[in-house]
């Protein structure tokens, strides 16, 4: 398996906090927080750095080894297995809400004669095509679709400057 550089893992990451945070979580927690929702923000954030510190300790422990023996070898066997059980479940639940949520906007937004399933077939075929592969291309593809997405974001905030009053 070849190894990724820190750059790759972190535009995988951005992205990943990207699609989480913007707009409909943030507008969640405002509506259900009320008053205090710029608390329950701010403090989600500081909360967040836990597992990032956790992560960035774990991924320069011993760098030769890939996360399952990482766990492993620094909790103990049952415990390592444990967390890893804890890490794949986390992953999957943060992969099914993506695509249900990518399927469900490509199909109400573009889409909206097509079936979701027929979307989401697509979808998800695409995503374990992606997922056969090696983790190089992944990351390469996510890398570079982390620059077009901020060039992307970066030119319509900007267009949309001269509608601010």
């Amino acid at each position: 398996m070849k190894k990724i550089s820190y750059i790759e893992l972190s535009g995988i990451l951005l992205s990943i906090i990207i699609s989480f945070n913007c707009g409909i979580n943030l507008y969640i927690i405002k509506n259900n927080c009320n008053v205090n929702s710029w608390l329950a923000i701010a403090l989600s954030y500081l909360i967040g750095f836990i597992p990032l510190l956790l992560t960035l300790y774990i991924a320069n422990y011993h760098e030769e080894l890939n996360i399952i023996e990482k766990n492993k070898h620094l909790f103990g066997n049952y415990i390592g297995t444990l967390i890893n059980t804890f890490i794949a479940l986390i992953l999957l639940f943060i992969a099914a809400t993506l695509l249900y949520n990518i399927i469900t906007f490509i199909s109400h937004e573009f889409l909206y004669r097509t079936p979701i399933i027929v979307s989401a077939i697509l979808l998800v075929a695409i995503s374990i095509y992606a997922s056969i592969k090696e983790i190089n291309v992944i990351t390469h593809i996510s890398f570079i679709l982390m620059f077009l997405g901020l060039i992307l974001f970066t030119l319509s905030s900007t267009s949309l400057i001269t509608e601010i009053n």
